[in-house]
């Protein structure tokens, strides 16, 4: 199936460093040593900052798998899985393009590109930048426990404290019904990083919250004429689903705390979080829109269309100077309004690893990020012991806490996979992925443009399966930690 890292169906179709080395090895090859495996990572060289110039993306040194515990064939059938999916003749059971990046032990250990930016044009790469939607959360969080550790606020402060509209909050008497009463509580800063506020999302279900955000603008507004200050304005006067604290609910919260990042440090948020966390970590290509130099490198999205065809997501076409992400918006989203690479995330779950530190660029104290990462649901409860009828959220939520921006691994054998207890991971709309492994000192990434991540459910589970299964060492260099509760 593969000749010279070619599919032989489509020169656009580009296998994996470590796919061309096991076919090399059925071949009867001798193993490649470590510089012919790094040739063979679709032309990925080490390169400094000074090397690479301001627009290349800045990998993580190389190594082979198995030198980090891994194993070379298991990754190939994970580069297989998701080929399936690219090169699958039913319109409606295929993705455009995929790109996939594991590193273990501080290394990259394997890359691989499938598909297509955009349909029967420009292939995809390492290079592809994509929306990562949700997956902006956890940048998000990062950005604002950079000044938490400054003292600039608590995790328990009410939000009030900063945004005063934000202060008097009225929650329903029922879920069903409009009637309001006053909160028992504010909003806590902890609450709006765990999606225990009582806020909502607003396109997820019909409840009466949501139905009062849709009338109202304020699930619109990424297409809507507000910034963050007149934004949080209006969802100052939705009523809440629920008590603050009570309950789970996939929301708005971590757009709130974009604005409580501008209201902490009295300037614009994309500005701090470029300061505090892209530019130090070496993430050139993430930020809130692609600048005109890089559109060729940006994918399209897709969603289901008539017939089981594919469209176009939102009607959004780069290269035909169609989009949302194609210029700075007035309402820069930390929920979900992120462009990033595979590379320039894998080097932020590098960071999160590392417990805060990557090539000398110190984003985080160690202790920070055990707490980031670490359950805060109410009495160390589990997503699905609070959930609420919506139910959704950009992961599972069985066995899963939820820290600072992510969801938090408690039981693996609950949740049903052979990972580390404590591995922090999030996903985005468009079914992009990650993983933070402290456990087995193991990330990895997988990017895609295909919404809604609903429609194919198995893809970024497949990812921890399929990556964890290519383990085959027992021994945990990474320290577990005992993750906190309340």
């Amino acid at each position: 199936q593969v000749q010279g890292g070619t599919h032989l169906r489509s020169p656009h179709r580009r296998a994996g460093a470590v796919g061309q080395m096991v076919a090399a090895l059925a071949r009867g090859e001798k193993e490649p040593d470590t510089e012919r495996h790094l040739a063979w990572s679709q032309g990925l060289e080490p390169r400094s900052k000074a090397q690479r110039g301001p627009a290349a993306p800045l990998w993580l040194p190389r190594a082979l798998p198995e030198s980090c515990g891994l194993s070379s064939k298991q990754l190939a059938r994970m580069d297989a899985f998701y080929r399936g999916y690219v090169d699958s003749s039913e319109q409606a059971q295929r993705l455009p393009g995929v790109v996939l990046a594991v590193a273990r032990h501080g290394k990259l250990v394997h890359v691989c590109s499938e598909g297509e930016q955009k349909i029967g044009q420009t292939p995809v790469s390492p290079e592809t930048i994509f929306r990562v939607y949700s997956m902006a959360k956890p940048v998000t969080i990062a950005t604002l426990m950079s000044l938490w550790e400054e003292g600039r606020f608590l995790l328990d402060d009410p939000v009030g404290k900063y945004i005063p509209c934000l202060q008097h909050l009225e929650v329903l008497v029922d879920p069903n019904r409009e009637e309001r009463r006053p909160t028992a509580k504010p909003i806590t800063i902890r609450q709006l990083c765990t999606h225990t506020a009582g806020l909502s999302y607003g396109d997820f279900g019909d409840t009466v919250v949501d139905r009062y955000y849709k009338a109202h603008g304020i699930n619109d507004f990424v297409h809507g004429p507000d910034d963050l200050a007149s934004w949080v304005e209006k969802l100052g006067k939705a009523p809440l689903a629920f008590e603050p604290g009570t309950r789970f609910n996939y929301s708005v919260a971590t757009d709130v705390i974009g604005r409580l990042i501008e209201v902490l440090t009295g300037r614009p948020f994309d500005e701090v979080m470029s300061e505090r966390v892209l530019e130090p970590l070496g993430m050139v290509d993430t930020g809130f829109f692609v600048p005109p130099e890089k559109v060729h490198r940006f994918a399209a999205c897709y969603e289901p269309g008539p017939n089981g065809s594919l469209q176009f997501y939102e009607n959004e076409d780069p290269t035909e100077g169609k989009g949302i992400y194609l210029k700075r918006p007035k309402f820069l989203s930390g929920g979900h309004g992120l462009v990033s690479t595979a590379a320039d995330f894998l080097r932020f779950s590098q960071m999160l690893l590392n417990g805060g530190e990557l090539d000398g660029a110190r984003i985080l104290g160690p202790r920070t990020v055990s707490l980031i990462t670490s359950n805060h649901l109410p009495g160390n409860k589990m997503v699905e012991e609070l959930g609420c009828d919506e139910g959704y959220a950009e992961t599972v939520f069985s066995g899963c806490g939820h820290g600072l921006g992510g969801a938090v691994l408690l039981s693996p054998v609950q949740h049903g996979f052979s990972t580390g207890t404590g591995m922090y991971f999030w996903g985005g709309l468009a079914s992009t992925s990650f993983f933070v492994d402290f456990e087995e000192d193991l990330i990895a990434v997988l990017m895609t443009q295909f919404c809604p991540s609903t429609h194919y459910p198995i893809l970024r589970p497949a990812l921890r399966n399929l990556v964890h299964s290519a383990i085959t060492d027992d021994f945990h260099p990474g320290v577990s930690r005992q993750r906190g509760s309340r």
